[in-house]
């Protein structure tokens, strides 16, 4: 959805995936793929703002990537990948403002993505709907543990 939403936006959106994955990020709009299981990460370009979905090894990876001052908004908490101490140090020499952000339910925001939506500017993609039953919800919850999710989840009332 990130990428469908920064688009939407009218931003310019290059993102890191496998090579498996490079053509759907492309169908999703991504103007640049980085593969990171095709030898070191290379791009000429140099981003002003980094929506960091992954922390860790990858983050360090990419922040190198930054302009200076640039903007950097982290879904990963220390308690779930802890940054090499390289990447501090970056963040440091190029001055960049890294926050981390939690998504909270927001009708203002939720109405502005179905809009887009219905407009058919975003395309929700569905992996998999489960029953809203407790089988359910831990079939779903084990399957978003796999890392391999393309898409949403969707648990179903009937």
């Amino acid at each position: 959805m990130a990428i469908q939403l920064a688009k939407a936006l009218g931003a310019y959106v290059a993102t890191t995936t496998s090579s498996k994955n490079s053509d759907f990020v492309r169908e999703l709009g991504a103007d640049e793929v980085i593969v990171y299981d095709q030898g070191p990460l290379h791009t000429s370009t140099k981003f002003s703002f980094m929506l960091d979905t992954l922390g860790g090894e990858a983050y360090g990876d990419t922040i190198k990537f930054m302009r200076r001052q640039g903007r950097v908004a982290t879904i990963i908490s220390e308690r779930d990948a802890k940054k090499p101490s390289f990447a501090e140090v970056a963040e440091k020499e190029q001055e960049l403002d890294v926050t981390f952000v939690f998504t909270r339910p927001d009708g203002v925001n939720l109405n502005h993505i179905r809009a887009l939506v219905e407009a058919k500017n975003v395309k929700p993609i569905l992996t998999k709907v489960y029953p809203l039953t407790l089988e359910g919800v831990r079939d779903a919850h084990l399957f978003s543990q796999t890392g391999r999710v393309r898409g949403k989840i969707v648990l179903v009332h009937s």
